[in-house]
């Protein structure tokens, strides 16, 4: 073959020859790594050819990863260049290959599948006592074909209470790919349709519960992983009352905020909270609020929010939850525990902005105390 002298010569040739091969590509694991980096290259010094490299990524590069077998390092060179293409792209990839092409392409099914059946296996063998070897496997398989091992991962974990914390320590040797497919799934999975409330019109649906619980988990154990996306969902749902939307918030403000809620503080504790540093401190501990040693994670959180101008937003939403659920006509027990939980939620998420932001950064992200009230009607 003749030396490509030019990204144009690139995009013929592979429509002559990589069309013929399909997903064998991934059988060259050389020109594929050579591929990647020429695309990154060439997005970076003209970002008018991304919908280029949209295409043929996915045409000729996405596909291959279903055949990798176990090899994360050319799968996150191929995700060097997924990531310099807009998130909406890649998540449309992914929903293409979980919906279409693992169903219709027969290589591409077979190594799914096979990828699937090991995510399974190692899942079911996954425990406290050989966690460290089974965990840097299931991480390997993740890591070279994220979406077959973790859509059934993440099913598990709405349906088991003990996989979470497992699928965490896992997650702690995750390549960026898998990350960032990690985000989608739980995204897919959030948005499913499914009941998010129990018959009884009370309690959370236990794979709600069990869901945030793993979503804040992996924010406050897993550094490297995005959950920008996310924070969307939460903002965007809250303004519909969306209670996996609230209850994403209270798993959030919990574990990675450390704010503990006051509901069942005693009188001395109460004093105490009320009292100088070192007595607030100790109290916080007695109450096992962790706010004081989760100060760097919980600022991290809080910009998440305040980098979509979340913060204010978040206060007014969830004050209009609260006064809704104040005002709603239904059976009085589920009015206390809704309005409870309202309550709780409102003051922990303004105990949490109150601590980690100060001077400036507060008053950058927080509304003015007349404007809350004058203008959105805040109650003092």
């Amino acid at each position: 073959l003749e030396k490509i002298q030019s990204i144009e010569e690139l995009f013929q040739k592979s429509h002559e020859y990589l069309s013929i091969m399909g997903t064998y590509l991934a059988k060259s694991s050389k020109l594929i790594t050579e591929i990647c980096r020429i695309g990154v290259a060439d997005i970076r010094a003209n970002p008018d050819t991304v919908d280029k490299w949209v295409d043929y990524t996915r045409k000729f590069i996405f596909p291959a990863v279903s055949l990798l077998e176990t090899n994360p390092i050319i799968a996150s060179d191929i995700y060097s260049l997924m990531n310099c293409l807009p998130f909406e792209r890649r998540y449309f990839m992914y929903n293409e290959m979980l919906t279409k092409l693992s169903q219709d392409v027969l290589s591409i099914k077979v190594g799914f599948n096979k990828t699937e059946r090991e995510a399974r296996s190692i899942l079911k063998a996954l425990s406290v006592d050989n966690i460290e070897e089974e965990s840097r496997k299931l991480a390997k398989l993740a890591s070279t074909n994220p979406l077959a091992v973790l859509v059934p991962a993440v099913k598990q974990i709405e349906n088991y209470d003990k996989v979470s914390e497992l699928v965490v320590f896992a997650a702690k040797y995750f390549n960026d790919f898998a990350y960032d497919v990690l985000q989608y799934v739980l995204l897919l999975r959030l948005t499913n349709g499914k009941d998010a409330v129990q018959p009884d019109g009370v309690n959370q649906a236990m794979w709600v519960q069990r869901l945030s619980i793993f979503i804040a988990d992996l924010a406050r154990n897993c550094a490297k992983m995005d959950i920008n996306n996310i924070i969307t969902y939460i903002l965007k749902t809250l303004h519909t009352g969306n209670i996996i939307a609230v209850s994403i918030m209270r798993e959030l403000i919990t574990k990675v905020g450390g704010i503990g809620d006051l509901n069942e503080v005693n009188l001395k504790q109460l004093r105490m909270l009320n009292s100088g540093d070192p007595l607030k401190k100790l109290a916080r501990r007695l109450i096992f609020d962790f706010r004081d040693n989760n100060s760097e994670l919980a600022t991290g959180l809080l910009n998440l929010f305040a980098k979509q101008n979340g913060v204010s937003e978040v206060i007014l939403l969830l004050y209009r939850l609260n006064v809704k659920a104040n005002s709603q006509d239904a059976h009085y027990k589920i009015l206390s525990s809704r309005c409870d939980e309202m309550n709780t939620l409102l003051w922990s998420f303004i105990e949490l902005v109150k601590h980690c932001f100060k001077g400036k950064d507060f008053s950058d992200n927080v509304l003015p105390f007349d404007t809350l009230i004058n203008e959105y009607h805040v109650s003092t």
